[in-house]
């Protein structure tokens, strides 16, 4: 670690510390916020999500799914067929799934750090549990507004993966060990990637109570809110009745994303301008297509956004891993795992 970095972390932790001394009732109440969140919305759509998504890359399923995917992914983005199964992962399960899949391709040689750190900028955005139901219908009242946003960031993650494919085609060379931890494996694995996920969330909220205590103008406050953490910044996006800060702040993330992207140990340079054009193509696209969605900027009555996690979560997950279990009954059941190497 760099000195000046060193030095910007022991002025951070001070101000941080003197601002917990002096302000210790709102640092609870950030704290109190992020755990409501971690506790209806985070666990109870992501961890299950995280176990079969582990299930699915230890028995070698992704590997079957991008035998078939393998001509597509090396065409378009010059990456093994097994970066669209982690695609189709990430856009079902939301944020942080698609770098912990990366992560396990990764650990078993079936990536190389340049080729996950190539998908990690395109395996990034929300799932419908939360684009479709938290934000459409919980916060703009509307499931065609929900598939909009959905849909808005899925076309700009594409679009900007064409527009800069990993460098190096792509060529098989043998076998991977493959990690052979079983079942319990993979739910000690999604145990810590769901309690680092919370710690994220957690150490934001605080953060956030305590910035709001400062004389700031209301511009910055509320551009905070919007680059900080996916959740404030959708609340903030309704508030402001803009359905486009909404798709913004979807493709770009949040710094807290950020983080947890960055702990899972995914070279990450460039990541964050990456995003920054993910969130502003996003905007752009739903910005074109709002007129086909009706909305007249009512706030729809009595529906908390950690309660808008409905029904309409399950036939658009359905159909994704339906689409998947489509792909992999087609292919024999001998396909070996593969070693993904750059071609010389």
């Amino acid at each position: 670690m760099k000195k000046h970095t060193r030095f910007l972390m022991s002025i951070a932790g001070l101000l941080w510390m003197a601002a917990l001394v002096v302000f210790p009732a709102a640092a609870s109440d950030g704290i109190r916020n992020g755990l409501t969140l971690c506790g209806e919305l985070l666990i109870p759509s992501l961890f299950p999500a995280m176990v079969a998504s582990a299930l699915l890359v230890q028995s070698g399923a992704i590997d079957r799914l991008g035998h078939r995917l393998n001509p597509i992914t090396q065409r378009l983005w010059h990456l093994p067929g097994c970066s669209g199964g982690v695609f189709l992962l990430a856009m079902v399960g939301g944020y942080p799934l698609g770098a912990r899949c990366i992560r396990s391709l990764m650990d078993e040689h079936r990536l190389t750090p340049a080729q996950g750190a190539h998908l990690l900028h395109l395996c990034v955005g929300a799932g419908p549990g939360f684009g479709v139901s938290v934000v459409g219908c919980g916060l703009f009242g509307s499931v065609r507004m929900g598939l909009l946003l959905w849909g808005s960031q899925i076309l700009s993650a594409v679009v900007l993966s064409l527009l800069r494919r990993c460098p190096a085609p792509l060529r098989i060379t043998g076998n991977s060990t493959g990690r052979t931890d079983g079942p319990s494996g993979c739910i000690r694995d999604a145990a810590a990637g769901m309690l680092s996920l919370c710690a994220w969330v957690l150490t934001f909220c605080s953060l956030l109570a305590l910035l709001k205590l400062l004389p700031l103008p209301a511009g910055i406050v509320t551009a905070l809110e919007l680059l900080a953490e996916v959740t404030a910044g959708v609340r903030t996006a309704r508030t402001l009745g803009s359905p486009a800060a909404a798709a913004f702040v979807l493709g770009w993330g949040g710094w807290c994303g950020h983080a947890q992207s960055a702990a899972v140990g995914i070279p990450w340079r460039g990541f964050m301008w990456y995003r920054f054009l993910h969130g502003l193509f996003a905007a752009l696209c739903t910005a074109a297509l709002l007129p086909l969605v009706p909305f007249d900027g009512t706030l729809p009555a009595g529906r908390p956004l950690h309660g808008a996690v409905t029904a309409v979560h399950t036939p658009f997950s359905l159909a994704l891993l339906g689409l998947v279990a489509v792909f992999l009954l087609q292919l024999p059941v001998s396909q070996k795992n593969k070693k993904i190497s750059p071609e010389r």
